[in-house]
């Protein structure tokens, strides 16, 4: 992004980078944290999310 930014501008299209990834991160956490609630720590012991219905 800083590469192809103006000259001027270089700091403020960098920062996008560091943006996105705290962006990313917070959603990744909340559902983590959602499922580690749902499924508790056992639940996440035994791979629940591997098992397939055949």
């Amino acid at each position: 992004m800083a590469e192809s930014a103006p000259d001027r501008r270089r700091g403020f299209f960098g920062s996008f980078l560091k943006f996105g990834t705290t962006k990313g991160f917070i959603p990744a956490v909340i559902v983590r944290r959602t499922i580690m609630t749902i499924v508790g720590d056992e639940g996440m012991l035994e791979d629940w999310w591997r098992h397939r219905s055949c």
